[in-house]
């Protein structure tokens, strides 16, 4: 958060509450938008997993270096 605006504010005699609000706002944004990459990286991440355990380690190939990646 940024205290020295939350400070300034208050300095200047106003109070800091709706600039508050609206950096936690942002915050909170932030964090949600996180949340959704870090799903959809779950996601992509779950599906590798799933793939990789039907598939054989003597089927690689010797150039390869894992058939897992190249999907």
């Amino acid at each position: 958060m940024d205290i020295r605006s939350i400070v300034g504010l208050r300095d200047a005699g106003e109070t800091p509450c709706t600039h508050v609000s609206s950096l936690l706002e942002h915050k909170l944004d932030d964090v949600r938008a996180r949340q959704r990459e870090l799903a959809a990286l779950e996601a992509e991440l779950n599906q590798l997993l799933d793939h990789s355990h039907s598939l054989d380690p003597k089927d690689c190939a010797e150039e390869g270096i894992c058939q897992i990646l190249l999907r």
